[in-house]
């Protein structure tokens, strides 16, 4: 099967998943690859939705975050600060199940977001959690023996369902919002385990086939060969909460 194939597939798995969204949602949106993708198939599927995206003085995503919005008018930026993470930090440290530094900053993003989300009469709270797991999305996956790659995204989609899908999880519902995570459903397992790892990691490309996915939907260069970093770092939270020695 060829990537022309493989995208198309993907495309159509992840419109049959989010077909089934019939509540006004709410998109963690960081303009990166995987929640960009998501964004446009609930914008080809005309639902009701609303991106959200949480940035702070040091935040890496606000540049393509703005150019974004020539693509999708409905995106919500929420700016949080020092006082904020203060404030809000001991409520997410009890909610969550792992009492990391890292676990503490992406809670505290999504606390952020679900505040609004749920004021702006959203039911659903969706991310792209998982994508990075499936197609082969960390820079640890550059270094690995390409031999063990499928085993090692295996192992770690299977840590991801247990230990980030239940952390996200458990901070969304605290505001009585759905959670939702297209990448992480058994349909996408079930596609992404038929692609073979070199469509994954291309010539030091990760997630080459969702590169794919994005050009073919149609959106721009800026987004499908972005190189972007994990949430928290990417949100500037972490570099906020090290410095607070809250964690």
């Amino acid at each position: 099967m060829k990537e022309g194939n493989y995208s198309r597939k993907i495309i159509e798995t992840l419109k049959k998943i989010i077909n089934k969204i019939d509540e006004k949602s709410a998109l963690a949106f960081s303009a990166g690859l995987d929640s960009s993708i998501l964004a446009k198939i609930l914008k080809i599927l005309n639902k009701d939705f609303i991106l959200y995206s949480v940035v702070t003085n040091y935040s890496k995503d606000l540049e393509y975050i703005e150019k974004s919005k020539n693509i999708f008018n409905n995106i919500k930026i929420i700016k949080i600060d020092e006082e904020y993470i203060k404030n809000v930090a001991a409520n997410v440290m009890k909610i969550i199940p792992r009492k990391t530094r890292m676990d503490l900053s992406i809670g505290i993003c999504f606390y952020a977001i679900a505040e609004n989300a749920i004021k702006d009469r959203c039911k659903i709270f969706i991310t792209a959690q998982g994508a990075d797991e499936l197609f082969g999305g960390y820079y640890k996956y550059l270094r690995a023996n390409p031999k063990d790659l499928e085993r090692i995204l295996e192992e770690d989609f299977k840590k991801c369902l247990t230990i980030d899908y239940i952390r996200d999880k458990s901070v969304v519902e605290v505001f009585g919002l759905k959670y939702f995570a297209p990448f992480s459903t058994e349909e996408m397992y079930r596609v992404a385990r038929e692609i073979p790892i070199e469509y994954k990691i291309k010539n030091g490309i990760r997630k080459y086939i969702l590169r794919i996915v994005a050009k073919e939907i149609g959106l721009p260069e800026f987004i499908y060969n972005r190189e972007k970093k994990a949430l928290q770092y990417s949100t500037g939270i972490e570099k906020i909460v090290k410095r607070l020695k809250i964690i």
